[in-house]
């Protein structure tokens, strides 16, 4: 028996059904290659940002974002390493990640202090 006109057959039904679960795989899929991760985690980020490869500065914005519960940030836009973020103003930030801009710019200013003042520290005890 043909389905009435304007409807679906259940076999059409099925056939969409499994259509739109292989587009929906598939931008999953999609999504996840679209958003590069770093090998690196927190507990392997160097203390001195002038270290950072470009993967370490991945791994802090991933952290970041998730420690201070900002807005997911495009890690493409900061396609650099620490020696790169130290040359950004709070408006390169900002222009870089809208919402989440300021919050990173200062964390990233304290790490920085810090390591210059371990710097600094190393240097008197060697003296």
């Amino acid at each position: 028996m043909a389905a009435p006109e304007g409807t679906l057959a259940n076999s059409d039904v099925s056939k969409a059904n499994s259509v739109n679960s292989a587009r929906q795989a598939s931008n999953r899929q999609s999504d996840v290659q679209a958003t590069p991760r770093s090998t690196i985690g927190m507990s392997d980020l160097l203390i001195d940002p002038r270290q950072w490869t470009r993967d370490h500065v991945i791994a802090w914005l991933l952290w970041a974002t998730d420690h201070y519960g900002l807005e997911a940030v495009d890690v493409e836009r900061f396609n650099m390493n620490g020696h790169g973020l130290i040359y950004l103003t709070k408006e390169g930030f900002i222009r870089r990640a809208p919402s989440s801009g300021e919050k990173l710019f200062e964390d990233f200013r304290k790490r920085f202090a810090y390591a210059i003042m371990q710097d600094n520290r190393n240097r008197q005890h060697k003296v």
